[in-house]
């Protein structure tokens, strides 16, 4: 009921005229801007009722937002909200998003809160992730398993079956010779070990001593190459839960749990350790990140787009996948002039290539787009000309669905392929995506 109520269409207002000149509304579209008002919203998000019964509060503190991040004037942006029904859409599943996060979020005593955490955990720009699990004997799955992840890009993998860490991608491979992966190999057989004793020490704290159990870390940095701000961040869950986050700014661990206040007080002990999380997510981290970064910034690969409907009465879907870099603009127009109304906007998710796939769901009548004529327009980095693909019975394909996201790593949710044995033991450590449902 709370996802009907926030995805529903703003309305117009009665007769108002149409502006001589609109807001150039792909302005939104850039990653700077999205980033800003992403921001601008949060901070407003106290003021949003947690139901939208009070539509006006919602509309001033978005409204309000879009101003500043647009430097527009109040005029202007009534007008942008008129006619950009869509945004708005985006922006309450913005809101929707931060709801969630708040309500799998309990300890977070606000939505804006909720929403930071939300947002500090899923970047929306370059960064390095890496997710370590460790599971107590018992189960099938790997006793250890480390994940790395450069924007959303699996470029590495660690179990302690094989344990081996082993390149996932041909950048990875073209960057880093074997002496690096022998390393890395040494690296997390040591971490095993690490994992192993202290989840042994946790379960004493939580007084198990039998059963399946895991334990969960996740860390890495964040680079913005338009503005070069970093941030580096430490995090550990247990059976599901936060556990212990590394406060990077002073340097301590602080517990989420108090199971956690005896483990946490003695790494805070360990002067040498915190220096050295300091050093590496601050410098070491991003100093990869950076190269790994710009070692993919030339690759461009063209979408594909199709038009996909299920039956008469289900919305048209503009899918579009395998394009890189991830940045990509999805439009509907109607007789030629851009269609915001009852469009559905989708989350833009990793396929298993290294590409992406976004979609966008247009709700409209059969008798309509047969007598009037309806487009997706895809634009894309890659691309010298848009592609157009117009609303036809010949190129509406009913044969296909929508392709899933792969099972990988949901970032913001699930540590990678050991999602359904994990919900299985049930322990699963999760962190919230925006991602707009972006999956891996």
């Amino acid at each position: 009921m709370v996802r009907s109520k926030l995805l529903m269409s703003i309305q117009p207002r009665g007769q108002r005229a149409a502006p001589n000149k609109k807001l150039n509304s792909a302005a939104l579209n850039t990653p700077t801007s999205q980033d800003h008002l992403r921001r601008l919203l949060a901070e407003n998000l106290d003021k949003i009722p947690e139901e939208p019964a009070d539509w006006p509060a919602l509309r001033q503190a978005i409204h309000s937002a879009a101003s500043e991040a647009l430097g527009q004037t109040r005029k202007r942006h009534q007008d942008w909200f008129d006619c950009n029904s869509a945004k708005i859409q985006s922006l309450l599943k913005t809101k929707h998003e931060a709801h969630k996060a708040l309500l799998s979020c309990p300890g977070s005593p606000t939505l804006k809160a909720a929403f930071a955490a939300a947002r500090t955990a899923t970047p929306d720009y370059g960064g390095r992730l890496y997710f370590y699990t460790a599971v107590t004997a018992g189960t099938d799955i790997p006793e250890f398993t480390a994940v790395g992840m450069v924007d959303d890009e699996q470029f590495m993998y660690y179990d302690s079956n094989t344990r081996r860490a082993i390149p996932k991608t041909d950048w990875i491979k073209e960057n880093e010779g074997a002496d690096y992966w022998d390393r890395e190999s040494q690296k997390h057989i040591g971490e095993q070990q690490w994992f192993r004793n202290n989840t042994s020490i946790i379960m004493k704290r939580f007084n198990q001593n039998q059963g399946v159990h895991t334990l969960q870390k996740r860390f890495g940095c964040d680079w913005d190459d338009e503005t070069g701000v970093t941030r580096g961040f430490e995090q550990f869950g247990y059976d599901g839960e936060d556990f212990i986050t590394y406060d990077l700014k002073n340097q301590r661990y602080t517990e989420a749990v108090k199971q956690g206040f005896q483990i946490r007080l003695h790494w805070n002990h360990m002067t040498d350790m915190l220096e050295y999380r300091k050093q590496y997510l601050t410098q070491q981290c991003v100093e990869d990140l950076k190269k790994y970064v710009r070692s993919t910034l030339e690759r461009k690969v063209a979408p594909e787009v199709s038009l996909l409907q299920k039956n008469s009465s289900s919305p048209v879907t503009c899918h579009v996948t395998g394009f890189f870099p991830r940045g990509v603009m999805v439009t509907w127009q109607r007789n030629g002039e851009d269609l915001d109304v009852d469009v559905e906007l989708g989350g833009t998710v990793p396929n298993e290539d290294g590409t992406f796939q976004t979609k966008s769901h247009l709700r409209v009548k059969p008798e309509d787009w047969k007598s009037q004529k309806y487009t997706c327009t895809v634009q894309h980095k890659s691309l010298e000309q848009d592609i157009i693909l117009s609303v036809t019975e010949e190129n509406i394909n009913k044969d296909l669905k929508t392709p899933n996201p792969p099972l990988g790593i949901i970032i913001g949710c699930v540590v990678g392929a050991l999602l359904l044995a994990l919900i299985a033991i049930g322990g699963v450590y999760v962190w919230k995506k925006r991602s707009s449902g972006e999956s891996h």
